[in-house]
């Protein structure tokens, strides 16, 4: 019993031997499972990480091409608003010369209003016969009577005895006092007619040059210039206007730069070294890269893969100039039957003058950007990822306009006197430069500055602002304050034009330095048009320059000649003073500066209106001029506004749509170009 008890044991224990030997033999096989479960683990740890990390690249990507669209776009809102102040700019020039016209010319008139005058007749030398139109008739000393007189008869003659001593004496001494009635006749239509052609064709401002070349082919005048020297000085209305519109069509050019692709970090720095083309014209491209770039940082994608292309059409903004032709008149001595009887003799522009812009709305100003980058995901194996993000943004809320017709700019008729025909001059039959002054006003007849109050106020913009009067004779710091003065905003002008203004405390409206001087980059021709840019503003102004008498034409040929040394004159930076005569900022050939128009001069002490007037003629007040607004989280400065385009995201699809345009109804020439494959997929995604 026992043997057999142990022959069973001896089973059962070998029986158990093979169990664990078996047992042995499987050991191990759960770490394989481990291992199995560990990899799909790490596989899924690694793809959450990727996706989170992909997620996370493409909200930085999108924000960064946020913000290089916002730069991009910001740089088109600086550059509209630098188009709209020098259109302003340009009105205020029209207005200069208007002043000019019809107060600085027509002052000496027996009949010109004044402050303690209230006739209704206008343009008349006795009251009696009037012009019917302002002409430029000028006198420099107070019993001066010349433009105050129909006309001013010859000297009789007394009965001649051929035995009378004294009688001959006599008709001698009144023969050599008729020829100095002839002489005063002839220079007094001298200083009219030089006066007038100054002030619309002067190419140097303060007489340097132009008087010895003057003096050279005129001789007879060197008295007269002596005499009209401070009352023309500064550059004439044709340059001045025809230099601004220039300037303006160079910042347009900046704004339909080409669009650039794959700009990376290397063609960017280039871009910020290199002068042609100039700065300016590459700062859109060169802020939206560097705006996407500081913004990714060099962290999750790699600095080098940053590429971004510039998604725009071949113009983003279009400009129609405004245009006027016009008369102007001065009077001149008709000698032929012994009198000095007065004559009109006609001056003007006779080709298409440019006095302003206005923005094409068929052209929608916008910038638009796709921005490439290369992620570093974690485990990997295919490398790197390429990640696409769009944008767009738009400056709006002004505007550069309005856009104008003749009714807004001159008033027609011809003149009652007669005219000159001397000259053979022939403009625009009778329409001469006015300007609507209050709000619902007009350039007809009797409106605007062609009436007596605003001939009133303006005239005594020539007076001494601290005791309100004339002490003597007007000189050229009291023309440069009333020029000022003159071209002031008016009311009619609110809300149709962006002004440049500063609103004290507002950091939103501030444009001008401790001079009261606003610099705007904005170049006569961009650098890529090097030395031909003289010849191209030479042939520009020549074409206005034809025709004319005698006198006229020597004094336009004489201004086309002192172009040119003021064409160097601003490249030394030694042009035109912002506030002439004083000696303030000067313009150069690539900054033109305009001082604040609501503002006194640094040396006047009072701010405008520095007068009393009758109410209606100016608005100076910059709070009422703002043509913008602050989407800013200050109620104060929400309500406040500001002069200017602001800057708004939108959608491409927006972009692409068929009614953009304010009417509701037409579409933008310029839509979003689609042209390179990708973008229309890619942007069909976004907008669905």
């Amino acid at each position: 019993m026992d043997r057999r008890l142990s022959l069973c044991d001896t089973e059962k224990n070998g029986e158990l031997m093979k169990s664990r030997a078996h047992l042995r033999s499987e050991k191990g096989q759960i770490s394989v499972l481990l291992g199995g479960m560990m990899l799909t683990f790490l596989f899924f740890f690694a793809f959450v990480v990727n996706i989170g990390i992909l997620v996370n690249a493409k909200i930085n990507l999108q924000n960064a091409a946020d913000m290089a669209a916002y730069a991009g776009a910001a740089v088109q809102a600086r550059q509209l608003n630098q188009i709209a102040f020098l259109n302003y700019e340009m009105r205020r020039q029209y207005k200069k010369f208007i002043f000019r016209y019809y107060v600085m010319g027509n002052m000496s008139q027996e009949r010109f209003p004044r402050p303690d005058t209230s006739s209704p007749v206008l343009w008349s030398p006795d009251g009696t016969q009037p012009y019917g139109l302002p002409v430029v008739c000028v006198t420099f000393k107070k019993e001066d009577n010349s433009c105050k007189l129909a006309k001013v008869p010859k000297i009789a003659k007394p009965t001649f005895a051929s035995f009378d001593a004294i009688t001959k004496v006599l008709t001698k001494n009144l023969e050599a006092i008729e020829d100095i009635r002839r002489a005063n006749c002839g220079q007094m239509a001298s200083a009219n007619t030089l006066l007038l052609n100054l002030w619309l064709w002067n190419t140097d401002p303060d007489f340097k040059n132009l008087n010895t070349d003057l003096y050279d082919s005129m001789p007879k005048i060197r008295d007269v210039m002596a005499l009209i020297q401070s009352m023309g000085a500064g550059i004439g209305l044709v340059p001045r206007e025809l230099m601004l519109r220039q300037r303006i069509n160079t910042l347009a050019t900046y704004l339909n730069e080409p669009a650039s692709k794959d700009l990376g970090l290397e063609t960017v720095n280039r871009l910020r070294t290199q002068r042609i083309p100039e700065p300016p014209q590459s700062e859109r491209k060169i802020q939206a890269f560097l705006s996407a770039y500081y913004t990714l940082g060099n962290h999750i994608f790699a600095g080098e893969s940053i590429k971004l292309d510039e998604l725009l059409p071949e113009k983003v903004v279009a400009l129609k100039d405004i245009n006027v032709k016009f008369d102007a008149y001065a009077i001149d001595f008709d000698l032929s039957t012994g009198d000095c009887n007065p004559v009109a003799v006609q001056d003007g522009v006779r080709d298409p003058l440019p006095v302003g812009v206005v923005k094409d709305p068929d052209y929608l100003t916008y910038y638009a950007v796709r921005l490439k980058a290369k992620a570093h995901l974690l485990f990997s194996p295919f490398g790197d990822v390429e990640l696409t993000a769009y944008s767009a943004a738009q400056p709006f809320g002004s505007r550069i306009g309005p856009a104008l017709t003749e009714n807004d700019l001159l008033r027609k008729g011809e003149p009652a006197f007669p005219r000159s025909t001397q000259n053979g001059m022939t403009t625009t039959a009778g329409a001469i430069p006015n300007l609507p002054i209050a709000i619902g006003d007009s350039a007809a007849p009797g409106r605007g500055w062609d009436t007596l109050k605003a001939m009133k106020g303006f005239f005594m913009g020539l007076a001494d602002p601290v005791n309100k009067s004339f002490s003597g004779a007007v000189e050229g710091d009291d023309i440069s304050r009333a020029y000022h003065y003159a071209m002031a905003p008016n009311p009619w002008e609110i809300g149709k034009y962006a002004i440049p203004t500063d609103v004290d405390g507002d950091q939103f409206m501030k444009n001008f330095d401790a001079q009261r001087s606003l610099a705007i980059w904005a170049p006569i021709f961009p650098a890529s048009k090097g030395a031909s840019a003289d010849s191209e503003v030479l042939n520009l102004l020549g074409k206005f320059m034809g025709g004319g008498s005698p006198d006229q034409v020597q004094g336009r040929d004489a201004a086309k000649r002192a172009l040119s040394y003021y064409m160097n004159r601003l490249r030394d930076e030694r042009g035109e003073s912002v506030d002439q005569p004083a000696a303030g900022p000067v313009e150069s050939f690539n900054v033109v500066r305009i001082p604040d128009p609501t503002r006194p001069r640094p040396q006047d002490a009072q701010a405008l209106p520095h007068l009393k007037l009758d109410a209606g003629l100016l608005e100076t007040d910059p709070h009422k001029l703002r043509t913008s607004w602050a989407d800013v989280a200050s109620a104060d400065y929400e309500k406040a506004g500001r002069v200017g385009y602001s800057v708004k995201f939108i959608s491409f699809e927006t972009l692409q749509s068929r009614q953009i345009l304010p009417n509701g109804r037409d579409a933008h020439k310029n839509i979003i170009p689609t042209s390179d494959g990708d973008i229309e997929a890619d942007t069909m995604l976004l907008w669905h």
